[in-house]
This record gives structure tokens, C-alpha cells and sequence, in this order.
């Protein structure tokens, strides 16, 4: 779960990311606001993908944001959590973030609480900013078919599951069906067999793991579920190119 309230705007390639039962496809010019009540799972990102944001703290903004609460979670199934900006759009919030400051870094020392609190509403206002356009979106009724929902709804139990089960059969029998009609659906659906996801989503949490500096392949290893670091290293180099260390350097 965000611990914040954010938003992100990409700049550059693309991205998949699951949020509030929705999977949201972000190109360039797609803002996605993060908020604490909704879980976020990355899905898939191209190798050039390139974003911006910020983020507040929850106990700064929930006083702002108190009666827009309950329409996030009470309307979750049909709230879109993304919008897509145009280029005046783009650049204001770019001009925003990255423009000159109203306080510079020149500020003596006894004036600096006051410039990080300048700081600080800025973040704010941009962040306001991007809920505002997201509330302002024409009503966008999610009515998803019977695919779709299946589609969903493995998602959410492969990132939940993935590091105890990574089997299809497991997911198949989840959603009563046989696991060849289960892998049909998927895949007319999302163009990935069930397989593919479940290597995608794990193959993310890997990266993301040994990103960390302090992290070893061992550990790595033992917080996916592998039973040993060699079948790890195999598994990833497989899907990879290159083993864990390599991509840790």
C-alpha cells in the first residue's frame, strides 16, 4: 500500500501497473495518482521508461482531501486513477517541479525551517493539482466482461501468491476451470499466457529486490520462495539473459 499521496507522470516508454482492481497502461503524458488506499503492482516496464513526481505526506493532505475519501474507495471499481495530459499540461507540471524554486538553497540557516515549509506547499499544490484533473475526468463506467474479470482477478491472487505458487494449475483451479480453457481466456485477453505472467510479475519483484544495495542473491532468493540460490540463478538468467549478480552490477 502508498504510505503517501502522490502522482507520477511518465516521460518516456511504458508501463503496466495494477491499481484499485484496474490494470492502467502508461504511456507518455499518462499522469497516475498513488493513493494509500489502494495497493500498487508493477507489472511490466520497457527498458527506456522515464517519470516524474512527489509526493505529501497523508497527514498534510487528508484535511484537503477528507470529503473526496469515500467517492476513491466507495466508486473503486469505476474511478479512474489515471488521465492522460497534453503537452501545455505536461510542461506546466514539469515548470513546476523543475523551475526555479521560491526559496533557493542560498537561504541562511535560521530561515530554513520557513523555506522547507515553502517546500513543502509546493509538493502539495502539485499534488492537489493532479487530484483535481483526476477527479475532473468524465464519469468512466468500468462494466469489464467476463474475461476481463477473470484477467483481474488473476492478477490480484498472482501478486499475492506468486511466491508460494508459481504453477498455473494453482490459479486454474482458483477460478474453477480447467487449466487449458483458464489459459485460453488469459491469454485472448491479454496477449500473455497465465505462464507469462507469472514469470513477468516475478521476474519485476527479482529486479526490484536486488536493486536494493544490501540485499544478496541469497536473500532474494529466499524472500521469492526458491528453495535454493542456484535454482534462483537459473530462473532469472533464464528469463533475463544474465544471472543476478550481473544485473546487481
Amino acid at each position: 500500500m502508498e504510505q503517501n499521496i502522490s502522482f507520477s507522470l511518465c516521460l518516456k516508454g511504458h508501463s503496466a501497473i495494477l491499481a484499485g482492481g484496474r490494470v492502467y497502461h502508461i504511456e507518455p503524458g499518462t499522469l497516475l495518482l498513488r493513493i494509500p488506499v489502494f495497493s500498487y503492482v508493477e507489472l511490466s516496464q520497457s527498458d527506456d521508461y522515464e517519470e516524474f513526481g512527489t509526493e505529501a505526506e497523508v497527514e498534510q493532505m487528508q484535511p484537503l482531501l477528507a470529503q473526496y475519501t469515500s467517492q476513491f474507495v466507495a466508486e473503486n471499481s469505476q474511478f479512474s486513477l489515471a488521465i492522460g495530459l497534453d503537452e501545455e499540461q505536461v510542461a506546466h507540471f514539469r515548470r513546476s517541479l523543475f523551475g526555479k524554486k521560491a526559496v533557493g538553497k542560498e537561504v541562511s540557516q535560521h530561515l530554513r525551517p520557513l523555506a522547507e515549509t515553502i517546500a513543502m506547499r509546493q509538493r502539495q499544490n502539485l499534488v492537489m493539482e493532479a487530484v483535481l484533473l483526476i477527479l475532473q475526468q468524465p464519469g468512466n463506467q468500468w462494466n469489464p466482461g467476463r474475461r476481463e474479470k477473470l484477467f483481474v482477478d488473476f492478477l490480484l491472487a498472482l501478486a499475492q501468491n506468486y511466491v508460494q505458487h508459481r504453477d498455473v494449475a494453482w490459479y486454474a483451479e482458483r477460478a474453477h476451470l480447467t487449466q487449458r480453457h483458464f489459459s485460453y481466456s488469459i491469454r485472448s485477453h491479454s496477449g500473455h499466457t497465465p505462464m507469462e505472467w507469472i514469470i513477468i510479475v516475478t521476474i519485476a519483484h527479482a529486479k526490484r529486490l536486488l536493486s536494493q544495495p544490501d540485499m544478496q542473491v541469497k536473500e532474494v532468493a529466499d524472500q521469492l520462495g526458491f528453495p535454493e540460490q542456484f535454482t534462483f540463478r537459473k530462473y532469472f538468467k533464464k528469463h533475463t539473459g544474465m544471472s543476478p549478480s550481473e544485473f546487481k552490477k
